[in-house]
This record gives structure tokens, C-alpha cells and sequence, in this order.
């Protein structure tokens, strides 16, 4: 193999690297079932899902549950961490 022909190849490669980069920083799939973390409240469609959170959240609750996947929380700033991170919510 020529040396053109690896650099060519070697471009291919980091091209292909880049791209795997920025698939990775895509949101994540929407699950097919939403699934409460804390209680049995199961519902395919995000909006009945959202509206069941609301009951589980209050200013003086211990636990923080996000409202876009479910996933429970020590604390406020953790929750609002994972939603800019995960969910590109500010």
C-alpha cells in the first residue's frame, strides 16, 4: 500500500471517529414504556407520564425525579444536571 492511499485511509478513519463522537452527544431514544421510579405507574405515552411525576414532587420532598425518563435524584442540583446533560433541558 502506497503512502497515499494510508493517509486516505487513515482520513476515512478519523472521519468516521468524529461522527461516532457526535452520535454519541444525540439524545437518547425515548423509551417505549415510561416506568416510575417510585411507585408502579407504568405508561407508554410521555405526557400521561409527566403528569403522573407531578404528584411524587414537592419543594420539601428528599428525592428529585425527572420528569423526562423517570430517574430519581438526591438532590435538585444532580436532577438539573441530568436534564442539561441527558436531556438538553436548561
Amino acid at each position: 500500500m502506497n503512502f497515499i492511499a494510508s493517509l486516505s485511509n487513515f482520513g476515512y478513519y478519523v472521519k468516521f471517529q468524529i461522527l461516532m463522537i457526535f452520535k454519541a452527544q444525540e439524545e437518547p431514544p425515548l423509551p417505549d414504556v415510561y416506568k416510575c421510579a417510585k411507585c408502579d405507574f407504568q405508561h407508554r405515552s410521555r405526557e400521561d407520564f409527566q403528569r403522573h411525576i407531578k404528584i411524587h414532587l414537592s419543594a420539601n420532598s428528599e428525592d428529585k425525579q425527572c420528569t423526562e425518563c423517570g430517574q430519581s435524584f438526591a438532590s435538585l442540583s444532580a436532577l438539573e444536571k441530568h436534564l442539561f446533560m441527558s436531556h438538553k433541558v436548561n
